[in-house]
This record gives C-alpha cells, structure tokens and sequence, in this order.
C-alpha cells in the first residue's frame, strides 16, 4: 500500500479476520481538543478487522474523560505517572492480540494503520514502527533538538544492534500483545520507545519500519522535555547498554 493508504481487505485472510482482534492504545493528559477528532478518525478507518480503543488518561484536567466516555470507548485512569506507565497499564488491561500505540494529539494519522497491521498480520514482522524519518512529515512538526536527538540514537542503535532504524522514537507501533509482554520495560515516560525498539532487537524479533504521515500537534502543549527526555532516553541507552 502507499503512504496513507486505506487497505481494501486484500491484504487479510479470511482466518486473519476472523480471528484477529486489535485495540488501539490512546495514552492521554488534556487532549480535549484533540481526542474527540482521533477518536472519529479510527473508526472511519476502512478495515477488514475488529478494532476496539482504549484511552489511558494520566489525570486530564480538561473535558477530555467527558469526551472519551461520550464517544463510548474504553476510558481507564493511569495509576502511575508517565506515557511508559500508561502503556504498560493498558497492555495489562488490553484482551486484544495486537495492541496499537498511538498520541493523542493528532500528529499521527489512523488513516497509515493498515501499513503497521499488514507486515504483522503477514507474519513479516514482529513490532512494527512509523516512521516519520521515512514518511511524509509536515513543516515544523518536528523540533531540530527532537530531530537531531533521534539521529544519535538511531545512530547508537544501528551500531550496537546492526540495524537499520530510523525512527526510535516514534510514538506510532503495532505489535503483538505477546511479544510487548516479553519485553523487558523500565521506563516510565517517553524514553519508552527507545527501550521498546533496543528490547525488541535484543530479544531477536524483527522491527520492521513503515514510512507514515506526521503533522504539527494541535492539542495542549507538548509534554516533551527535550533536555530531560533526552538525558532519560540516554540514560536508557545506557542501561541497555547501547551508548
């Protein structure tokens, strides 16, 4: 499929179908202007498989809770802090065999979900990633000091594992609840998606990259941290003995 691409059931078998549930996982804190329109967005998604959405809030002070129990999806309240935390919890809680991560801000697209469920459902890949490296990314989506950061790590990464990565940091993946169960995760906050991909080469399964569509946040100011993200993200590396 091409970029941004709505599959037209081709690409699942009828068994894939059948059997295969998916859950899309919405880690949130005050995204009221943007949850309702994400929300909306995934359902028109154009898919020949079930999907569910389970929004993880870490204590919204906005009308996001309102909006997510109006729109009728699974709402859960993080018990500890972080966007690591939350995915975690989620998983926990998840009954799906593929659990998806995606922001809640409205930079990813739920239109480029076909290309991360389609290597999985085709058993080509184990953790899929979107990169916004390899995509389409709007002007100024991305800070120099965000972009310049995800070139070291993708660098360190690449050295230590003999990989190809692009994207480490992407916030947009698909895999199976499985394999982020055996996955050996400690981070608590954002540095959790340098440690998903280091664990997941570690552990011997395939990553594979898809190129997706990012765009300018529209919701709540950014609750990245670029020095303090960056020294946690280095500190995981570390840790996992990558820098």
């Amino acid at each position: 499929m091409r970029q941004g691409q709505q599959s037209d059931g081709k690409i699942f078998s009828n068994t894939e179908r059948g059997e295969i549930k998916v859950e899309i996982i919405i880690p949130t804190l005050n995204e009221e202007k943007t949850i309702e329109e994400l929300i909306n967005n995934i359902r028109s998604c154009l898919l020949p498989i079930e999907l569910s959405i389970l929004v993880i809030d870490g204590g919204s002070t906005d009308r996001t809770p309102d909006i997510c129990k109006r729109e009728n999806v699974r709402f859960l309240v993080q018990k500890g802090k972080g966007k690591g935390n939350a995915m975690r919890e989620a998983v926990e809680q998840s009954e799906a065999d593929i659990v998806v991560f995606i922001d809640g801000d409205g930079t990813y697209s739920p239109s480029d979900l076909g290309l991360l469920l389609e290597p999985l459902l085709k058993g080509k890949s184990d953790m899929v990633v979107g990169s916004r490296v390899l995509g389409k990314r709007q002007r100024g989506a991305i800070s120099i000091f965000h972009n310049l950061g995800n070139k070291l790590f993708n660098r360190a990464i690449n050295f230590a594992m003999k990989s190809s990565i692009t994207d480490s940091l992407s916030g947009y993946r698909a895999l199976y609840k499985k394999t982020f169960s055996d996955l050996i995760l400690f981070s608590d906050n954002f540095e959790i998606e340098v440690e998903m991909t280091i664990e997941a080469l570690a552990k011997g399964y395939k990553v594979l990259e898809v190129p997706i569509n990012y765009s300018i946040r529209k919701g709540s100011d950014t609750k990245l941290d670029p020095i303090g993200d960056g020294c946690c993200c280095c500190s995981c590396a570390c840790t996992c003995k990558v820098l």
